[in-house]
């Protein structure tokens, strides 16, 4: 089932937009072990969750943590980012 959905979702894209994905964003971020290891054997790279945060070379490629990004004015995305630039 789960490979038949993500599957889908990785063809529609190529279809429609011809984009080749290589990553895959959990839907509504629900993921497990099996989620992991078929989106390896479709060939992704990684995967990103709901879970706020920065990722980290600790939490591993299908497991990236992210910062949800929402309408916001610049000075506010530029806020969020500011620790770092140089």
């Amino acid at each position: 089932m789960k490979v038949s959905i993500i599957k889908e979702g990785k063809d529609f894209l190529k279809g429609k937009c011809g984009v080749h994905s290589k990553y895959l964003c959990y839907t509504v971020g629900r993921y497990d072990d099996e989620t992991i290891q078929v989106a390896k054997e479709l060939g992704l790279e990684g995967a990103v969750a709901t879970e706020c945060g920065l990722a980290n070379i600790k939490t591993g490629e299908f497991e990236l943590k992210r910062i949800r990004m929402s309408p916001m004015e610049i000075e506010s995305f530029t806020e969020i980012f500011k620790s770092f630039m140089i």
